[in-house]
């Protein structure tokens, strides 16, 4: 005799969480920089990654994030950032890349500021900040080669 079964069974499988990352970490900032470009393109959802790419930490933005900037004084995070001369909490556009005009905010009592990226995709969303210490002079970008391959060479 022929005999079957049939057994039917619904899963209902949850969303990641998005994965919020700013490129760049603790870096200082002169006040008067013309612009500071602010980076969440490390950021992504991995449900939109490869395995291989999860496993190889090599997940990217996917083009259906959506990436909101604010900025908070250091000293009081309640406090949002204004605008010089306005006096306007200060906004900026959306996207993975910005540029910020430091100079047109008014943070002259300030010794750091919090820039906090807010990504989301749908109903999901997450937030990372970045605190970036504000100097008076300008801020050079230096970078150091080795000039040799032996340790005992360095001095």
């Amino acid at each position: 005799s022929d005999l079957s079964s049939t057994a039917l069974r619904s899963f209902k499988v949850a969303e990641s969480n998005l994965v919020a990352a700013v490129a760049g970490g603790l870096r200082a900032v002169s006040r008067s920089n013309a612009l500071l470009t602010l980076d969440a393109s490390p950021s992504y959802d991995p449900d939109a990654c490869l395995s291989e790419a999860l496993i190889a930490g090599t997940c990217t933005a996917d083009a259906n994030l959506d990436v909101a900037w604010m900025c908070a004084r250091a000293s009081d995070r309640h406090r949002a950032c204004r605008s010089r001369g306005t006096g306007a909490i200060a906004t900026f556009e959306s996207g993975t890349v910005i540029s910020v005009d430091i100079s047109a905010l008014d943070v002259d009592d300030e010794a750091e500021l919090v820039f906090s990226a807010l990504i989301s995709k749908g109903a999901r969303f997450a937030e990372t900040s970045v605190v970036l210490p504000l100097l008076q002079g300008p801020v050079l970008d230096l970078s150091i080669a080795t000039l040799f391959n032996n340790a005992e060479r360095a001095a």
